[in-house]
């Protein structure tokens, strides 16, 4: 899930994500997007012609308050005095970049530790995998560590996602019954999905 990160400020988002990394033991990344739909940034009162500039400043405050000890940041959108995150986070919360447009694959690149993907064909998959990897070389973070989540539009096959994770993928999103079993689904057809799914790929792919 994409959290849009320009709708809040980051000291509420540092606070809440701190909170879920102390109760989930460090399992917690936070997953974030840009935001489309101006609507939902009118209703907040907030400027959707800039949230692209207030996303890139919203990780860097993030990054600044979820270390330890006293933090302060001045900034174009935020001005924040020195202040402590209690509880801190053990480590920095992951942040992974979501979408599929060019200023996406920027952000994910330059700032983020890993991306998000929509949902492509195979082959498009391929090629934005390709085309972050690159974006990562230019920004000189080739060698840092970085996961790419890649949704799939087609159904489940174990040598596809083997494919996928050759060029760099670290894990995929369960292909949903909408499209597996149309709208209307029963459990028990779903029970079937499942058990043909751990049959089909992960068995397959050990």
């Amino acid at each position: 899930m994409v959290y849009i990160l320009p709708l809040r400020h980051p000291v509420e988002v540092a606070k809440a994500c701190a909170t879920l990394d102390v109760l989930s033991a460090s399992r917690f990344v936070l997953g974030t997007g840009a935001g489309w739909m101006k609507e939902e940034f009118d209703q907040l009162g907030v400027d959707f012609q800039s949230r692209g500039a207030r996303f890139d400043e919203s990780i860097a405050v993030l990054r600044k308050l979820w270390q330890p000890g006293m933090a302060e940041h001045h900034g174009r959108f935020f001005d924040l005095p020195r202040l402590q995150m209690s509880p801190a986070p053990r480590h920095p919360v992951p942040i992974y970049v979501g979408g599929g447009s060019a200023a996406a694959f920027r952000r994910a690149a330059r700032l983020g530790d890993g991306w998000l993907g929509t949902g492509t064909d195979p082959e498009q998959a391929y090629r934005d995998l390709a085309e972050i990897q690159r974006l990562r070389g230019e920004a000189g973070r080739a060698r840092e560590p970085f996961e790419a989540i890649v949704p799939l539009t087609t159904p489940p096959d174990a040598d596809v996602f083997r494919r996928l994770e050759d060029r760099g993928a670290h894990g995929t999103v369960s292909y949903p019954f909408l499209y597996t079993l149309g709208p209307s689904s029963d459990l028990a057809a779903k029970r079937r999905y499942l058990e043909g799914f751990a049959e089909n790929v992960i068995r397959k792919l050990g």
